[in-house]
């Protein structure tokens, strides 16, 4: 499976294509003076695709975080990342995956690292550790992304603890 590349954002390009297209009764973009006057609008649009892109991400329930494929950094993350681990963003931006994880050792999270980024995407539960020693079931899902010409694992984080120890009482 081939990466997804960040760069393909479908509403952007059609949304660029709408603003190209003539108005009716008027003549498609012949040269550099109409394209010139096309460009506050196109540059309005990707301030709008950008403004969107920030809020869902920023603003989404679960943790998510992109992850380099060849250093393992976190490379982007948003708030509900950190909070849920108990860190400050400070904090956060100085770990790798191994700091938090439980059941894979440094050079185990590498390899499922590249796993990802070559396979193209992942599902599983695992374990982290918070700040404060905290053990907590997690579902991570995981999709390999291009972006920039940088392989990195975007993954999405669901705390499933609450759930687990539901099933458990269930069971019991």
């Amino acid at each position: 499976m081939k990466p997804y590349s960040a760069i393909n954002s479908a509403a952007l390009r059609d949304s660029a294509e709408a603003q190209l297209k003539a108005k009716p009764g008027t003549s498609p973009p012949q040269g550099e003076a109409d394209v010139w006057r096309l460009q506050p609008k196109l540059e309005e649009t990707l301030r709008e695709a950008n403004a969107r892109y920030r809020a869902l991400f920023e603003q989404a329930p679960d943790s998510i975080i992109l992850v380099d494929g060849r250093t393992g950094e976190l490379v982007a993350f948003n708030d509900r990342a950190c909070e849920n681990l108990g860190y400050t963003r400070e904090e956060f931006r100085k770990m790798k995956i191994h700091d938090f994880e439980v059941f894979e050792s440094k050079d185990e999270v590498q390899k499922h690292i590249n796993k990802i980024i070559e396979c193209g995407h992942d599902i599983f539960e695992t374990k982290h550790r918070r700040k404060d020693g905290e053990i907590r079931d997690m579902l991570v899902s995981c999709r390999s992304i291009s972006f920039r010409g940088r392989s990195l694992s975007q993954s999405i984080l669901t705390d499933i603890t609450e759930r687990k120890r539901s099933e458990e009482a269930v069971l019991n």
